[in-house]
């Protein structure tokens, strides 16, 4: 079982205690695969960290009440897009990319499926192939493979099905009737 939590920047006090240095570890683990230039050095706290993520919540994945990484989406409203960055925890085992890739995906289609008039895209830069595969499962999916660890990959929401969109996200989800896409169960 995988758990989404949404952990937002105002709540200061329990993110320096509970997820300071797992945070910044996936950041490290990561950055330069999502494309960010900066290593958070100096872990006195996390104000580094959301600034150089550039934005106020991130997603937080568990796995058995371990912390394997988390996610960010990421909404363009001029291209009416949507997309996700994962950083994974330098301890979690390497598969655990996959089970980030799923919740951030389902958090996206989740996004997407309530705001259907101002979202008709999905995109999102892999470093691993595999990854595509995930994403495959959900999404029709086009691939641009840049170089060997820069993969592209676009779907026009617009092509997919909502209601089979639905029917497919709720087959992963543990509870399917109050669904909100902020903190939510998945089912490996």
């Amino acid at each position: 079982m995988l758990e989404v939590i949404t952990i937002n920047k105002n709540e200061k006090e329990v993110n320096e205690i509970q997820w300071k240095d797992l945070l910044i570890d996936a950041y490290n683990n990561t950055y330069k695969n999502n494309d960010f230039n900066i290593e958070i050095t100096g872990k006195t706290n996390l104000d580094d960290f959301w600034t150089n993520l550039d934005s106020d919540v991130v997603h937080v994945v568990l796995r058995q009440n371990k912390f394997i990484g988390f996610f960010i989406r990421q909404i363009n409203e001029i291209n009416k897009e949507i997309s996700f960055k994962i950083f994974v925890y330098s301890r979690a085992c390497p598969m655990s990319l996959r089970s980030l890739t799923k919740c951030a995906l389902i958090s996206c289609l989740l996004v997407y499926l309530e705001n259907q008039n101002t979202i008709d895209k999905f995109e999102f830069v892999t470093w691993h192939p595999s990854l595509i595969s995930v994403v495959k499962n959900f999404l029709t999916l086009k691939t641009h493979f840049i170089t060997s660890n820069y993969i592209i990959g676009y779907s026009s929401l617009k092509e997919e099905n909502p209601a089979t969109l639905d029917l497919l996200i709720k087959k992963y989800l543990e509870d399917t009737t109050n669904i909100n896409y902020d903190k939510f169960r998945v089912i490996n």
